[in-house]
């Protein structure tokens, strides 16, 4: 099933250190092996068949796994076991994009609870292990682990906003006293507390008027300080111990006296509001044009990544940071399997450079 493969190494090694040019040394006289367990809606959005070819042409195998496969667990007759065990062993590791199944399990599917158990009981290693991607299909527990994160670095202060979670018997006779404890007021912005598993996931509103809160929530949900942060965002994305940022537009400033203009809520689809090319009522023209690094140093971004790396136990994602004084990161919580893979490799790929290199040396 290897394949061997004679590379350009001066251009497989751009951009690497010393030791990770040697490790691809060591590893270029074969293919790395990569197991890929995405739906069928998945692989078509990700255009799939391009990034095989991406892939192969750097050394890197991609191969679909069935969902079977799984589901059939450890039946079957010795030499059947022998067979899957060493189909086990053939893959280097396996890329996943599992998060919608983790909801659902959550919410009491048992059918998508039978399948995560047979995918773990498999003792693949996963990138990333699903006990690490669990955290990020819940807004609230992402954000409590993320609020440990705060740290300073260089004499700036990174934080993450103050939020509160609401469940559908919270006592909202006390929301306002809250509110106040944990320094919270309008603008703030509401969130599914379910950050996957639905198109609701990713519907919610900015509250300009405190007179308009308690009408507007729909729990479970948290709600979070919104911070004004001139319209861009930086997504930093994360590969083990590399690390890229780039700039992204985001949400305009606003105040509570934008309530008499655009009316006291602001309703709107989070895939709408920053992706490059987005272009909603919300956004402001223009800001998403500067260069990260005149406003992030290199070291900062380095800081960040690792400090959310150690924490969450994850080696591929991405982090929301919004500039200012201090610095705010959100917990960005939509796992950046399929968008490494897609925007890094076809679309814009001068964003992480040498993406498949950096996979084979991680």
């Amino acid at each position: 099933r290897r394949r061997c493969y004679l590379f350009d190494f001066s251009l497989l090694t751009l951009g690497l250190t010393a030791r990770e040019r040697s490790s691809v040394r060591a590893i270029s006289l074969h293919s790395v092996l990569v197991g890929c367990l995405l739906t069928e809606k998945k692989q078509r959005h990700l255009n799939f068949p391009a990034i095989r070819r991406a892939a192969a042409a750097q050394g890197v195998d991609l191969e679909v796994l069935e969902e079977g496969w799984f589901q059939d667990g450890d039946n079957g007759t010795a030499c059947e076991q022998q067979q899957d065990a060493t189909r086990k062993a053939r893959y280097d590791f396996v890329v996943h994009k599992l998060t919608d199944q983790i909801c659902r399990a959550q919410a009491g599917d048992a059918t998508a609870a039978d399948f995560l158990a047979s995918v773990e009981a498999r003792r693949l290693r996963l990138v990333d292990p699903l006990d690490a991607v669990r955290c990020l299909t819940n807004r609230s527990q992402t954000c409590r682990v993320v609020k440990g994160c705060e740290f300073q670095h260089g004499g700036r202060h990174v934080r993450c906003p103050a939020f509160l979670e609401l469940q559908p018997r919270s006592d909202l006779k006390t929301l306002g006293t809250q509110l106040d404890q944990l320094g919270i007021a309008c603008p703030v912005i509401q969130k599914p507390l379910a950050a996957h598993g639905s198109k609701a996931a990713h519907e919610m509103s900015i509250v300009l008027s405190d007179a308009d809160l308690y009408r507007q929530l729909k729990p479970p949900c948290i709600l979070q300080q919104y911070i004004n942060h001139s319209g861009r965002l930086f997504k930093i994305f994360v590969l083990g111990s590399r690390c890229f940022v780039e700039a992204r537009p985001s949400i305009r400033n606003l105040d509570c006296k934008d309530a008499e203009a655009a009316g006291p809520v602001l309703h709107f689809n989070s895939h709408d509001i920053s992706k490059p090319h987005s272009n909603s009522d919300l956004n402001q023209p223009g800001a998403a044009a500067v260069e990260p690094l005149q406003l992030l140093s290199q070291e900062l971004i380095e800081e960040i990544a690792k400090v959310y790396r150690t924490t969450l136990g994850l080696s591929l994602f991405g982090v929301d940071v919004e500039p200012g004084e201090p610095l705010f990161f959100s917990p960005n919580n939509q796992y950046h399997t399929q968008k490494l893979a897609r925007t890094r490799n076809l679309q814009r790929p001068t964003a992480f450079p040498n993406f498949h290199t950096h996979t084979r040396t991680h």
